[in-house]
């Protein structure tokens, strides 16, 4: 049975949803919850409006969905049919992609009809909700912030609406909800979806590896051609905060305000007020954020030394980094390494 095959079969907790769903008044529902018993709806985490006081109360979904303690950056499931619509949010990007059939997606108040072939980005902290009561097979990819920031960095400088949605939805205090696409019958895309679910489902040895490999092929194909299969790429605009976070991501080393003022053609004085309304946060704070940033990747990544590290993001004293960054993370630079080789 290939992965196409095993997608269109129905999951025990679809089966339930299906069956709830054709209950033609209270007493039917009634009777499938006792048949099936609240307790045991409740360990699946079966979402029924009838067990579950809170249902419709809009929540926000953390990362605890994410597996091995915190180490998988990429996670891919089926969206379960008949499930009844909830309205929430996430701490992640949600990749959302129909792979057959359609679905209604409400998102930010706005309701689209979604067709074989598209997909469509959501950002963090964005309040949305699917409905899919037929046949039809859903897949989500959910990625974390810090994966983009820390695995996929040059995707982010990019001057291209998709990493301006991804940049605008990791940094900026506003930004658009969603980013739609519908790739058609372009076969690459689907197949790296197919392939990465693939390995989620089989899970041998490095398979977070190789999704986090595909997943950086997947985004630069959808870069190249974003403009088109883009089919709301208006909900992307360019900003200046965007360019504000590009600026730190190449010169983090010896940022200024004074050359970031010349590039956005503002006063120093001016600039320094720009950034912290377009961002949220001062000059100085997005200086320490994107240098650490770096150092934690040359941590994790290279054989540099703690002193030359220091020195490649811009600390002229060792002694004054280490105190920087001991103070941010709890932890000193050389223990940070090392847990990072143990991991």
């Amino acid at each position: 049975m290939n992965i196409t095959e095993r997608l269109l079969q129905y999951n025990a907790d679809e089966l339930y949803y299906k069956e709830y769903c054709n209950c033609t008044d209270a007493q039917q529902r009634l009777a499938l919850i006792n048949r099936i018993g609240r307790d045991e709806i409740i360990r699946r985490g079966l979402l029924t409006p009838e067990v579950n006081d809170d249902f419709l109360t809009p929540f926000e979904m953390g990362e605890g969905i994410f597996a091995s303690k915190g180490k998988q950056h990429i996670c891919l499931s089926k969206h379960n049919r008949y499930t009844p619509e909830f309205l929430h949010s996430h701490t992640y990007f949600e990749l959302i992609y129909v792979l057959s059939g359609s679905c209604s997606h409400t998102i930010s108040g706005e309701t689209v009809r979604m067709e074989q072939g598209c997909f469509c980005i959501v950002a963090p902290k964005v309040y949305h909700s699917i409905g899919v009561f037929d046949d039809s097979v859903l897949l989500n990819i959910l990625i974390r912030k810090s994966t983009l920031e820390e695995y996929y960095p040059s995707l982010l400088k990019g001057e291209n609406i998709v990493s301006e949605f991804f940049m605008n939805g990791i940094f900026a205090k506003e930004h658009a909800p969603f980013l739609m696409f519908h790739i058609g019958d372009e076969t690459t895309l689907h197949d790296l979806i197919l392939e990465m679910y693939r390995e989620q489902l089989e899970n041998e040895s490095y398979s977070e590896e190789i999704i986090s490999s595909m997943m950086q092929v997947f985004l630069y194909r959808l870069v190249r051609h974003g403009d088109l299969y883009a089919a709301q790429s208006e909900s992307v605009r360019s900003s200046d905060a965007a360019r504000i976070y590009r600026y730190f991501l190449t010169e983090y080393r010896t940022a200024s305000l004074t050359e970031l003022a010349k590039q956005l053609g503002f006063s120093p004085t001016y600039c320094s007020v720009y950034v912290k309304k377009a961002t949220g946060q001062n000059f100085s704070q997005l200086h320490k954020r994107f240098r650490f940033r770096k150092a934690k990747e040359l941590l994790k990544n290279t054989s540099l030394s703690i002193a030359g590290i220091s020195e490649a993001v811009g600390y002229t004293d060792s002694e004054n980094f280490i105190r920087a960054f001991r103070k941010e993370y709890g932890v000193s630079p050389s223990v940070f390494k090392n847990q990072n080789i143990v991991q």
